[in-house]
């Protein structure tokens, strides 16, 4: 199990080889590197966007510390079409490839989810969205990581984007290839009325096989480091250690290093990491029960 961090709160502020220079010398193992809402000078899905990707690697190859996975761009909404000729469709695809260059074994994709019109079936519609990259994962050899997301209500409540744990599993169960996983991410489930644990708990380590590690309120997604919050991490670890989970512990705390100053982040990162240790050690434990 490698410890991971995504990149979001460092290229926002800083070059790549910056960036992956503090994750590595913060003790961390590997990074996921965050595609969606980069600066124009790092956005790696336009352009020469395979050189630009190459450069990335051979950035991170020489300090030594691997990407283990990828997050892609939600941008793409249900007026857009499953074409390449389609923009947001395109940044996709080549999200998949981009992956595949950086060694990424997971790519995040949002399920299209905001905004549904009445006539359309979101599952149905999402469904076909994500067999449509089946040909992408097959040729890149990159596994697509479904996560658990939420419909943010104007009345400011959330609802889970594809159901209840059990559903979310049969959704990707559904798409009928094991090019495709879940990815669990702890403070979209606590906002939808699901605890961590449980929502873990319902699935095996076959399906679940990334994660976006953090904490909240339970009001809002605050993107916190683990103990900042109200979530049970006892709960979550033991949760993770009891189904025999295999994946990678990545953190997605931007809330937190986001507000950060420069002078601090990396010893806040470093705090993060020695988080990240002590409850994959708790993992460990738990699986040796």
């Amino acid at each position: 199990m490698l410890l991971s961090v995504d990149t979001y709160p460092f290229l926002e502020r800083f070059p790549v080889e910056t960036a992956l220079h503090m994750i590595k010398e913060a003790g961390f193992d590997a990074f996921d590197f965050t595609l969606c809402d980069a600066p124009p000078e790092r956005d790696l899905l336009e352009g020469d966007y395979r050189t630009r990707a190459a450069q990335v690697r051979r950035i991170a190859d020489g300090i030594g510390i691997p990407c283990n996975q990828a997050h892609a761009p939600y941008d793409f909404t249900f007026e857009d079409t499953l074409e390449l000729s389609n923009r947001n469709y395109l940044r996709l695809v080549r999200s998949i490839e981009v992956a595949s260059i950086l060694g990424a074994k997971n790519l995040i994709i949002h399920a299209v989810k905001n905004n549904c019109p009445p006539h359309v079936d979101l599952f149905g519609f999402n469904t076909a969205f994500y067999k449509s990259f089946l040909p992408y994962c097959e040729q890149f050899g990159v596994h697509i990581s479904v996560e658990n997301l939420y419909i943010h209500h104007a009345n400011d409540t959330y609802t889970a984007a594809l159901g209840s744990p059990r559903e979310h599993i049969e959704f990707v169960r559904g798409l009928g290839s094991d090019w495709f996983n879940i990815c669990v991410d702890t403070g979209h489930a606590s906002l939808t009325g699901y605890e961590p644990e449980d929502m873990i708990s319902a699935m095996d380590a076959d399906i679940l096989q990334a994660l976006h590690i953090h904490d909240n309120d339970y009001l809002s997604d605050q993107h916190l480091f683990p103990y900042a919050g109200g979530m049970n991490w006892d709960a979550i670890t033991a949760a993770l250690g009891k189904i025999g989970y295999r994946g990678d512990f990545t953190f997605e705390i931007l809330g937190y290093l986001r507000k950060a100053d420069d002078a601090l982040l990396a010893p806040a990162l470093e705090f993060a990491e020695k988080i990240g240790r002590c409850m994959m050690e708790k993992i460990q434990k738990e699986k040796r029960i």
